[in-house]
């Protein structure tokens, strides 16, 4: 929280105009997660967060899918008074926010899917998160469950995708696990967004490949600048394209071979 709060200095945030939108694991990259996820929720429609792979993690333990991990940071958000309150806030945050002519996902949009397709996609695995059955799903989600239906089958994968995405292979699959830099991937394996098949559409903002960093390529933006390896939080202004870096002033989560 406090590399995010210098940041947010350095930018001259101003609550009653600026608009912030983040790319997703708000929580579980860091020390203060009740602090940040308080923050979101205290500056309501001026904060636009997407799920990440790390929030959903803190759904599937919440709702007891898995148990927390040796670097997990979630105590603090499990045990807090408000826990229930801040779960539901999370829980119905986006998948997938397109405005402005842009798109912002937490790790990327598979180019096989059109981007009306990866919108519907989001709009109906976001409605399996904000029911009343939330838990079961995550549950059946993060411990690998055969799908009950079709449907499920598919949010299934619309959450793996968007959330969990690096590298694909020939036929543009997500391949699963591989969490390093793109000159270290498989024979066959990709960008998902540098595959055989690439082809123009609208800018696509994302985080979540640290080993990435911070890259910008043909229509995409890569923001994760590794601040839970202890170096940096990235912002840049749709406007102008500006981009800040705010070297981090938190101690580092983890070593640069973790994952």
């Amino acid at each position: 929280m406090d590399s995010l709060q210098a940041l947010l200095a350095r930018l001259d945030y101003g609550r009653s105009a600026d608009r912030i939108w983040l790319v997703g694991d708000l929580v579980n990259r860091g020390p203060a997660n009740v602090e940040v996820l308080r923050w979101c929720m205290a500056e309501q429609e001026r904060v636009t967060a997407v799920l990440g792979n790390h929030d959903l993690h803190l759904l599937a333990v919440a709702a007891g899918a898995v148990k927390q991990g040796r670097s997990d940071t979630l105590s603090d958000v499990l045990t807090a008074p408000d826990c229930a309150e801040l779960l539901d806030w999370l829980r119905r945050r986006p998948l997938l926010h397109r405005a402005q002519g842009v798109t912002m996902v937490h790790a990327g949009v598979p180019m096989r899917w059109s981007m009306g397709e990866a919108e519907e996609r989001a709009r109906e695995a976001e409605a399996a998160l904000a029911g009343d059955d939330w838990a079961a799903f995550v549950v059946g989600w993060r411990s690998r469950q055969l799908a009950e239906t079709a449907q499920q089958a598919r949010d299934f994968e619309t959450l793996d995708h968007l959330t969990r995405m690096r590298t694909v292979d020939g036929d543009g699959r997500m391949v699963k696990g591989y969490t390093g830099p793109p000159a270290e991937a498989g024979e066959g394996t990709f960008p998902w967004f540098d595959t055989p098949d690439s082809h123009e559409r609208e800018p696509i903002y994302f985080g979540h490949w640290a080993r990435l960093g911070l890259f910008r390529g043909k229509g995409v933006c890569c923001l994760d600048a590794g601040c839970v390896y202890g170096n940096g939080v990235a912002a840049l202004g749709l406007e102008d394209e500006t981009l800040i870096v705010q070297p981090s002033v938190e101690p580092r989560l983890l070593d640069n071979d973790d994952t």
